[in-house]
């Protein structure tokens, strides 16, 4: 029996669609390994005026490449005319946020019902920390 590791692998679930919002569940890790597929599936659901709200509740990991993911997201959003907003968010990831200052830049709420009719922050492209 060999010693090799299975790593599960990132998914992005439609679960809800309309002209000015798509909401989407993560599941799996947001890491370097999967951070193409997140941000090309995540990508691809962006449009002028849209907000992309993503339940994050399914999420088992968390790391850099996943926080580099969710602010360049949240950047082309907004350059559209949209916005990026997360719910759900695992306590890990909170902290994660919280301890970095990207719970300022990123918009939180508790549910994807919240998310959806919550304010939308005009302007946030201005508040996209140096280079990212």
């Amino acid at each position: 029996m060999g010693g090799h590791a299975v790593v599960a692998g990132f998914e992005l679930t439609l679960r809800g669609v309309t002209d000015d919002c798509v909401i989407a569940a993560a599941a799996g890790p947001m890491d370097y390994l999967n951070l193409r597929t997140l941000h090309a599936d995540a990508q691809a659901l962006l449009r002028p005026g849209r907000r992309l709200v993503l339940d994050l509740s399914q999420v088992d990991f968390f790391d850099s490449s996943g926080l580099n993911t969710l602010l360049r997201l949240h950047r082309q959003a907004a350059e559209l005319g949209g916005s990026l907003a997360l719910t759900q968010v695992p306590a890990r990831v909170r902290q994660i946020l919280a301890l970095t200052g990207t719970d300022t830049v990123l918009k939180v709420y508790a549910t994807p019902d919240d998310a959806v009719t919550g304010p939308v922050w005009p302007g946030d492209a201005g508040h996209i920390p140096p280079g990212e």
